[in-house]
């Protein structure tokens, strides 16, 4: 599961909700400041194991990879 950091609340959110373990930057739209503060952000958020969202990421984790 990725996500391209565009900026730090949308990625804290995806670290939050789907249990991201991917990051992506841009390197032509993020200066090396923003990804510094982005990669802070992806490694200090948890993961909110809400019940919905476990069970989501088990759906997930039951599909084939093609």
């Amino acid at each position: 599961r990725a996500a391209v950091g565009c900026n730090e609340d949308v990625l804290r959110h995806d670290r939050e909700a789907s249990d991201v373990n991917i990051l992506t930057l841009a390197g032509y739209f993020v200066t090396p400041q923003d990804a510094e503060k982005l990669v802070s952000v992806f490694l200090e958020t948890p993961f909110e194991p809400l019940e919905r969202r476990v069970k989501r990421l088990a759906r997930l984790a039951e599909r084939p990879v093609i």
